[in-house]
């Protein structure tokens, strides 16, 4: 098989067109064609030929979107969105085809549908799915997506789901749930979304609307199987409670008993009518609870506590039942050396921060031009300040003089307490009684990598909700579809690489590396009448990647 290849003579690098042949049985590459400088081939490539060329080369990119394609296929997923959605269809574009590359230009390089045919220009997307690029432009995707019902959606996310638990793929029932929301540009004037509220931002945008998702993945490799939109100013405890309901409709729809699944989830959704829910739909979960409403927990000696391994680590831990909103519950409390050592280092920035902020006020207050009064400097130092885990770590004092004057003062004695009692401590709670502590902890561990998907989706360059340019909730719904498509199709290509033992280190790092694999397109051009002859082949790359790209497009293992 023919192959580029970099030849370099004194300062100059020129490229050839070779191929391997064996001379007394070793391989020997045999020059078929000089392409000359990379200029030249740059020239070739863009389709300028000389007049003494009778060939034009273009390059696409092909690894990512060959292998998301891949995936969608084999997996049942690609079909599945033919089948669901409408049949309508625009200059003979199915819409489930037309949102499946959505999905994968959401996944591979993220931006406005208007960029969305310049992005397929670069690629073999339209070759592999049977259509030019011409008819990708934005208004056809528009129409496409207007088409797209919310019955639609949540047919396609069960299917979807569906497809993982063939596959088992969430065969342990244990989901963890997580929520966030996402800031938009929708005018304020704009009486066509009911979504998009003001409220308290995550990305702190508040003086944006936002709308906001909840998600629901499996602990293994993170799949997404279930999600809803809700108003942007919706708080998490809220939100729980129609989570629940929703669940329990979707677990249903999947042939699933809803007191087979275990739902892990942070201490924001904690309320005493949600846990009252979970008990009424007898669902199991594990959760965090506040150590700051729990203090005879936190002030249980360390001697107390037992040594358990989880995952090959040694948690100390203490177990014990208490009443929890009016009911006996499971408690395990556990110490983290990891965790300990992240909250110290955040406590510490948040402490030196203060500090600078206390003294720059400290020091403004002297200056002549300064006209606060007791009660502005009064309402700032409290701005500034708060406390950790309810311990008041800053003494302050204002001076009601000609000018105010503040003093402060950092109670180191207090910081060694709050360092002992709460560092590194977390409290869970369980309504899975006959379970062990280590698999309560277990259990529970990952649910940090939730907000990976959260961060997964908020990554400019892969995965991103954002931008989205929607301004109508419905709009807005089909586009987090779409973008959600698009991140389950590269976590199921991540999982199956892992299962083919190819190392990579994250999905952006895996995006990356098969970006890289780039087909060449040779034509030939002749005198005769007709099409000309035209030879794909990929170009030259490095052992590692080939291999990866070779594991990306082979089958995968049941």
């Amino acid at each position: 098989m023919a192959s580029i290849r970099r030849q370099k003579i004194g300062n100059r690098t020129y490229w050839q067109i070779v191929e391997s042949h064996r001379v007394n049985g070793k391989p020997k590459p045999k020059v078929i064609k000089h392409l000359g400088t990379t200029e030249k081939l740059l020239e070739l490539i863009n389709g300028l030929e000389s007049p003494h060329e009778g060939f034009v080369f273009r390059s696409y990119s092909h690894g990512d979107v060959a292998s998301l394609l891949k995936i969608a296929k084999e997996t049942g997923i690609m079909s599945t969105m033919e089948r669901i959605f409408p049949s309508q269809q625009r200059k003979s574009l199915n819409v489930g085809k037309i949102l499946l590359v959505g999905a994968i230009h959401r996944a591979i390089k993220p931006s406005s549908k208007r960029s969305f045919g310049t992005w397929a220009q670069t690629t073999t997307i339209s070759r592999l799915m049977g259509f030019g690029t011409e008819k990708l432009t934005s208004q056809d995707f528009w129409d496409q997506m207007k088409v797209v019902t919310k019955e639609n959606i949540l047919s396609c996310q069960e299917a979807m789901c569906k497809i993982l638990e063939e596959r088992n793929l969430i065969s342990d029932s244990l989901l963890h749930y997580d929520l966030t929301n996402y800031f938009t540009y929708i005018a304020t004037t704009n009486l066509r979304s009911n979504l998009t509220k003001r409220g308290h931002s995550k990305q702190k945008r508040d003086d944006l609307r936002c709308f906001g998702l909840s998600q629901v993945v499996t602990k293994d490799f993170l799949l997404p199987v279930f999600s809803r939109l809700y108003e942007g100013n919706g708080s998490d405890a809220k939100q729980f409670s129609h989570t629940i309901n929703s669940l329990k409709e979707f677990v249903t729809g999947i042939s699933r008993e809803i007191s087979d699944i275990t739902l892990v989830f942070d201490r924001g959704s904690n309320s005493k009518s949600n846990f009252e829910s979970l008990d009424t739909e007898n669902i199991g979960y594990v959760a965090c609870l506040s150590p700051i409403h729990h203090k005879d927990l936190i002030n249980i000696p360390i001697d107390a506590y037992s040594d358990i391994e989880v995952n090959n680590l040694i948690y100390p831990s203490y177990r014990t039942r208490k009443s929890v909103w009016g009911k006996q519950r499971t408690i395990v409390v556990l110490l983290s050396s990891r965790l300990k050592e992240g909250q110290i280092r955040g406590w510490d920035k948040q402490i030196n921060k203060i500090k600078d902020e206390l003294e720059e006020l400290k020091n403004s207050l002297n200056s002549d031009r300064s006209r606060r009064t007791t009660a502005l400097v009064t309402l700032k130092v409290q701005k500034i300040v708060h406390s950790f885990h309810g311990i008041d770590l800053f003494e302050t004092d204002i001076k009601d003089e000609k000018k105010p004057k503040l003093t402060w003062k950092f109670d180191e004695a207090k910081y060694e307490e709050l360092k002992t009692l709460y560092a590194g401590k977390r409290i869970l709670v369980t309504n899975r009684d006959d379970w062990t502590t280590e698999d309560i902890i277990s259990a529970y561990h990952g649910q940090a990598n939730v907000e990976r998907v959260f961060k997964s989706t908020k990554n400019p360059f892969h995965n991103a909700i954002r931008p989205q340019y929607h301004y109508t909730d419905h709009m807005i719904e089909v586009h987090v579809f779409i973008c959600l498509t698009g991140f389950l199709l590269t976590q199921l290509l991540f999982y199956k690489l892992k299962v083919k033992n190819i190392e990579v280190t994250s999905i952006e790092d895996m995006l990356e590396r098969l970006n890289k694999v780039r087909e060449l397109e040779i034509v030939e051009k002749t005198n005769k009448a007709g099409r000309p002859k035209i030879t794909r082949q990929l170009e030259s790359c490095s052992k590692e990647l080939r291999q990866l790209f070779d594991a990306a497009m082979s089958d995968m293992q049941e």
